[in-house]
């Protein structure tokens, strides 16, 4: 029997958009948008995902240097604008309780993480993707932007889960979507992608306890919103510890650098030219 290939389009309009749409007029204050504009878990389970995940980008290559394998399972510490990024983010997850606007602005965001010149790559490796001969070159640049910046940008790392899915690799798509919803668990496209993925391999359990975890559908006006709020209020909650979390890991790094600079200070050393930034 022959498999069936989804055109992009159909994926990006069932793991992307969610084709959710209210009857009720869809106001949402302006929250994290100035933010954007001005852009143009240290646990056993989350280290053996990243394992798992340096295992796939580097399926079928050479492998790869003791350096870029610790820049893969090292998080790097967050900047200050890393740190209004993440605040921008949990603004817009706020607004998607009342429109699916920020369903839009949320996307911009994803992709604007790693600076322009990184979106700029991203958009033209996924304008190749509705052209079925170019997937093997869009997979080595989708790898190579998760290379260079780590697989801490889901966003290059969600485009591969859904090449693979396009190509019925649906194992390997589900590992990858895994990995974004590791480090951002209210990545609604992750979430609408595992659910197809385990639909296609015929795991009914386990498409049913994702597809619990979909964003719900804005009601009709006038009627209850809980089972949204209660996703939003979630979501909000696991971004706004995932800050503190980075926060504290910040807070460890400065405490100690200051222990070892006060040590080189005691034996005498110089160390204006290397003083940490």
């Amino acid at each position: 029997m022959e498999r069936f290939f989804p055109s992009l389009t159909f994926v990006i309009f069932v793991l992307g958009l969610v084709g959710h749409k209210s009857f009720a007029p869809q106001t949402c204050n302006k929250g994290g948008r100035n933010i954007i504009a001005s852009l143009s878990h240290d646990n056993h389970d989350v280290e053996k995902m990243r394992h798992h995940l340096e295992t796939l980008i580097n399926k079928d290559n050479d492998g790869i240097t003791d350096q870029e394998r610790s820049e893969i399972n090292s998080a790097p510490l967050l900047s200050s604008m890393g740190r209004e990024i993440r605040k921008a983010e949990i603004s817009l997850i706020k607004e998607l309780e009342d429109c699916d606007e920020a369903m839009t602005e949320l996307w911009n965001l994803w992709y604007s993480e790693r600076g322009p010149e990184a979106t700029r790559e991203l958009k033209s490796i996924e304008k190749m993707m509705d052209d079925r001969s170019q997937w093997g070159e869009v997979e080595r640049r989708l790898k190579a932007l998760m290379k260079e910046h780590s697989v801490h940008w889901v966003e290059p790392m969600n485009r591969l889960a859904i090449l693979c899915y396009l190509e019925g690799r649906f194992e390997e798509s589900k590992e990858l979507y895994r990995g974004v919803l590791e480090q951002k668990p209210w990545h609604f496209g992750a979430i609408g992608g595992i659910v197809m993925d385990c639909a296609s391999l015929e795991q009914v359990m386990e498409a049913r306890h994702w597809a619990a975890h979909r964003l719900p559908p804005l009601p009709p006006e006038g009627t209850s919103n809980n089972r949204r709020s209660d996703w939003v209020k979630r979501a909000v909650d696991d971004a706004q510890n995932a800050l503190l979390e980075e926060e504290e890991r910040i807070r460890i790094a400065f405490g100690r650098q200051g222990r070892y600079e006060g040590r080189q200070q005691q034996a005498g050393i110089d160390k204006q030219e290397d003083s940490w930034q």
